[in-house]
């Protein structure tokens, strides 16, 4: 009986026999783990609870964000009017200001205190929006707080960050 061994031929690269791992594979590994992790982390929810009023101001800015875009797509007044816990969106046609077609008004829980500081909070008629939004997409000075727990969360330019 005749046995035939075959030998494996080691690897062979550029510059002569090694063993081991190529950069694009271990490159390849730590993109897997980094992806893992990251989904892992948004997956599991936050140690420290975040607080409502910070939520409803991070709901608020991306708001007006959006409507500052729709003001400008389609060149017309649009405002943000504030009463008790609730704001609405508002937008100026047929010479006066009524609630947008488009959004409908927002509920604030209980336990959080709405301050307001704007320039067109004094000088305008009781129904007109406190903030206003021109249709070159800029907005009337404000600075919006909101409050809840002895915690302080203050706007003043949806473009900006929440101090």
């Amino acid at each position: 009986m005749v046995r035939t061994v075959v030998k494996a031929k080691p690897q062979t690269s550029v510059t002569g026999n090694q063993a081991g791992f190529t950069l694009l594979e271990l490159m390849v590994v730590v993109a897997l783990v980094g992806l893992i992790s990251a989904t892992v982390v948004v997956t599991l929810p936050s140690s420290r609870p975040e607080s409502s009023a910070l939520a409803a101001l991070q709901q608020l800015k991306v708001q007006l964000q959006a409507v500052s875009l729709r003001a400008t797509q389609e060149q017309r007044w649009f405002g943000v009017r504030f009463d008790e816990q609730r704001y609405r969106v508002m937008q100026f046609s047929a010479g006066q200001w009524q609630p947008s077609t488009a959004a409908s008004a927002a509920t604030l829980a209980d336990t959080i205190f709405i301050q307001l500081t704007s320039a067109t909070s004094e000088q305008q008629e009781a129904k007109a929006p406190q903030i206003q939004l021109s249709p070159d997409g800029l907005f009337t000075p404000f600075r919006l707080e909101l409050s809840q727990d002895n915690q302080r969360f203050s706007l003043s330019d949806p473009y900006g960050a929440i101090e």
